[in-house]
């Protein structure tokens, strides 16, 4: 089995997998997502229908949900169970192996060192106790019986051998939160304007907003905070309520109800319909975004098609609005005579005889906008996701993991000690390692310097 599994062990392999998944990321905020933002999804296909027809085949606009992203994150998770788990060894428990506890492991250390001293075993492994313990190491001694041979094993950061098994570990609870988020999660956009009320896409529930506000920098268009006064309600009854801002959301059973957006709505409008011909006859029509009313006493009916709070024109004659604020007021609005369209002209609350196109001689009638009243909506965006608990714990673990890995690092100090039978001193063979060996270097010959002043 491990030789079917050795290909993903191979470092092009992990490199390939992890350009593909950073790529297809870069994507997903770069091209507007669905869940997030579908009025500019929809703005991307309508102003580019082939780019945008392929995009949305390949699931471009809702990224993070499709099948083939989710894969890849599938595939990351098994690369690391592989790596990690089948092909590599728990470190285990015992800082010391059974075959490091033989002074034949000295022969393959970087450091060593052999001396003699006058001080019996028993001096010397009390001193240097001492020394070991006051550059806070933890000492294990084996004392043999039959040959009086000592062993001290003492070490430091020991558990740094767990580090990199934290981390990959951390890393699988991550790609397994986020799996289960775009498996069981969703994210979806709800606008609603002040009064009204809406049923969400994924829940059973209705949002209301009884009212929205936003305030201004002074002398600026430029707003300083945007708030909704919402409430939920689940099979009629009222569950919660609160008034959101940015970054501080609504939540009930993990589900929470984000401020993103905002902008400018028409509750409704009255048009003047000045009859050229017999202008005391003139009549007033009040309007709403998207309804038709006929003018009365006149084949003509009106209906708004466009509202745009600060208006502008580039030299392309593509409308568009300055700001959100009410500074330039225009309203688009769709002429039908005999319930066919006949003309859609802008008129403006700044300058009541301007109208575009202008109005002509043979023109019965002029349209004049005699009141507006404005409002704004909310835009909130309402985001579920199951792993997100599970993402912060395995980030916060993952952090800690890479800190013991990267400034933690394992030092292991052998030292044998045997009775010399000439000089009747202790013969001492000293050892040690580390992952960072040449910082460690300065400890090791220090602490040597330290020991045989003893």
């Amino acid at each position: 089995m491990k030789n079917a599994l050795t290909p993903f062990r191979n470092i092009k392999f992990n490199i390939y997998l992890f350009a593909v998944l950073a790529l297809a990321s870069l994507v997903g905020t770069l091209i507007p997502q669905m869940p997030e933002n579908p009025d500019r999804v929809k703005e991307f296909i309508q102003n580019s229908p082939k780019w945008g027809a392929f995009f949305e085949k390949i699931e471009f606009f809702n990224i993070y949900y499709s099948w083939w992203y989710i894969g890849l994150l599938a595939l990351m998770a098994f690369n690391l169970i592989v790596c990690k788990i089948i092909f590599d060894k728990f470190p285990g428990l015992k800082t010391f192996k059974k075959e490091e506890l033989e002074p034949s492991v000295l022969e393959k250390l970087s450091f060593q060192k052999s001396w003699m001293t006058n001080l019996t075993q028993a001096e010397f492994l009390e001193r240097a106790k001492q020394a070991l313990h006051s550059k806070r190491y933890t000492l294990k001694v084996i004392q043999e019986q039959e040959s009086e041979n000592c062993k001290i094993f003492a070490s430091k950061y020991g558990f740094q051998r767990f580090g990199s098994w934290v981390s990959h570990i951390s890393i699988l609870i991550v790609l397994a939160a986020n799996l289960t988020g775009a498996l069981y999660g969703f994210r979806e956009t709800l606008n609603l304007t002040e009064g009204t009320a809406s049923r969400m896409q994924n829940r059973p529930w209705t949002v209301a907003c009884d009212k929205f506000r936003v305030d201004w920098y002074p002398q600026t268009s430029t707003p300083k905070t945007f708030a909704s006064s919402l409430r939920v309600f689940e099979k009629g009854l009222l569950v919660e309520n609160k008034e959101i801002v940015v970054n501080e959301p609504l939540e009930y059973k993990k589900v929470r109800f984000y401020q993103a957006s905002y902008g400018p709505y028409l509750k409704e409008a009255r048009i003047g319909f000045f009859l050229r011909k017999d202008p005391k006859k003139s009549p007033t029509v009040t309007l709403r975004l998207d309804e038709e009313s006929p003018v009365p006493g006149t084949p003509y009916s009106l209906r708004i098609l466009q509202f745009i709070p600060d208006f502008s024109m580039d030299e392309n004659r593509q409308v568009s609005s300055r700001s959100v604020q009410a500074n330039n007021p225009a309203l688009q609005i769709l002429v039908s005579r005999n319930g066919k369209p006949f003309k859609a002209p802008w008129i403006f609350e700044n300058f009541p005889t301007l109208q575009m196109p202008p109005v002509q001689k043979e023109d019965e009638f002029i349209l004049v906008l005699a009141e507006y009243v404005p409002a704004y909506y909310t835009g909130l965006q309402i985001a579920y996701d199951p792993g997100a608990d599970f993402f912060w714990i395995a980030c916060s673990i993952l952090v800690l993991g890479l800190m013991v890995l990267f400034y933690f690092h394992q030092r292991k100090i052998w030292i044998f000690l045997s009775k010399d039978s000439l000089t009747l001193g202790t013969q001492i063979r000293m050892g040690a390692a580390s992952s960072r060996g040449r910082s460690f270097e300065n400890e090791f010959l220090g602490l040597v310097q330290e020991l045989e002043k003893v």
